[in-house]
């Protein structure tokens, strides 16, 4: 089969994650658009919203300044799926993820872990953390 590219905007059209579900298999491309804003994506684990993984791994797109109003110059970050593992998604900016600016990739089917639950964790969250750089694809 061939691999399929799946485009996920960030702040296309405020703080959110477009979309927000995403199912990928291996060797698929995620491809990040950034929108106008001080946006990123990072992932960390279920339990703990808009922490990135104290064990490292996961992505982190850096800091992107996005400042072209014309979505066709909005910057991209791409990053190849290695499994079909969950990959819980947010924005690190200070507030936008605690506002529902939160994404799943492949989100359990036995709907144990939901991204209404993700969300409604991250919004009880005061502050957002990421890696120290660039992890897990290409900006």
């Amino acid at each position: 089969a061939l691999a399929a590219n799946h485009t996920i905007s960030i702040g296309s059209s405020g703080l959110n994650i477009a979309p927000n579900v995403t199912h990928a298999v291996p060797g698929d491309l995620l491809i990040f658009r950034f929108f106008p804003g001080h946006h990123n994506v990072a992932s960390g684990p279920f339990g703990t919203p808009c922490q990135s993984s104290a064990t490292g791994g996961g992505i982190f797109s850096g800091w992107v300044d996005a400042s072209d109003k014309e979505q066709g110059a909005a910057q991209i970050f791409v990053v190849e799926v290695n499994d079909t593992e969950p990959l819980w998604l947010y924005c690190s900016t200070p507030h936008h993820c605690s506002n529902g600016q939160v994404a799943v990739v492949n989100p359990p089917s036995d709907r144990s872990q939901t991204l209404e639950q993700y969300l409604g964790a991250a919004r009880s969250t005061d502050q957002s953390s990421q890696p120290d750089g660039i992890i897990g694809g290409a900006l």
